[in-house]
């Protein structure tokens, strides 16, 4: 039943962070070309800042999990998420918001991504309990549906506002954060963490790579997403918006 109960906890993590991104992609381009009327030039500089920080530092984050704990990793990263919705909001309410406080939060969120994803996806193995190909499923299927409840609701922003979007953005990040610290660990590798130099994160991160590079599977996934970033996805949250 604890078992159980964890793979719930960590579902209601998942789902928080996957509605409040459905959420932030249609926002975060909606306020770049319709409030304020930016270039394309302009908006691909601003998803560059929201997706770039996640790339350099999710070597860093996975590093700092392994050494602090994926949990401890996923809860305090996802609580901070909170903030940058949080600030923005703020931002808009006081008629302030500009391209310079988009892509500050760009970063800002990106930042934390790039800790929170290593993290969570971590505890996979913690909550699958054996049945890791039927936990993917369920996660998968919790990732796309609340992405599309996400997109449906951030649709609604005219009607709205983008504050009240925004707020309930770090509302439901908050919920999901509760939910990781609900999660139960039953054996922890990184027990001996603790006694662990911040010093060697520059060693994990150049270890990560190195066994990336040497296995063939690993390699050829991330060049396939590096060639799905170039190709696809540039165009994709550029051009359409």
């Amino acid at each position: 039943m604890k078992k159980q109960s964890s793979l719930d906890w960590y579902l209601l993590g998942t789902g928080s962070w996957f509605f409040s991104h459905g959420l932030q992609n249609v926002m975060f381009a909606w306020l770049v070309t319709m409030v304020l009327l930016e270039s394309p030039r302009m908006v691909g500089i601003a998803q560059m800042s929201l997706l770039l920080p996640a790339t350099l530092f999710m070597l860093v984050g996975g590093s700092v999990a392994d050494m602090f704990g994926a949990k401890k990793v996923a809860l305090v990263a996802q609580i901070m998420a909170i903030v940058p919705p949080v600030i923005l909001s703020l931002t808009i309410a006081v008629g302030a918001v500009s391209f310079s406080s988009m892509i500050y939060y760009a970063v800002g969120i990106g930042v934390i991504q790039a800790f929170v994803t290593p993290a969570r996806d971590g505890l996979l193995n913690v909550v699958a309990s054996g049945n890791i190909q039927r936990t993917v499923f369920k996660v998968t299927l919790i990732q796309f549906t609340v992405q599309l409840f996400g997109f449906g609701i951030a649709g609604m922003a005219d009607t709205l506002g983008a504050v009240i979007i925004l707020l309930t953005q770090a509302f439901v990040i908050g919920i999901g954060a509760f939910g990781i610290s609900q999660i139960r660990i039953v054996s922890n590798r990184t027990g001996h963490t603790s006694k662990r130099n911040i010093g060697e994160l520059g060693v994990f991160v150049i270890d990560g790579f190195r066994t990336v590079w040497k296995s063939s599977p690993m390699r050829a996934v991330v060049m396939q997403n590096v060639a799905m970033g170039v190709c696809f996805m540039g165009t994709y949250i550029v051009t359409i918006p």
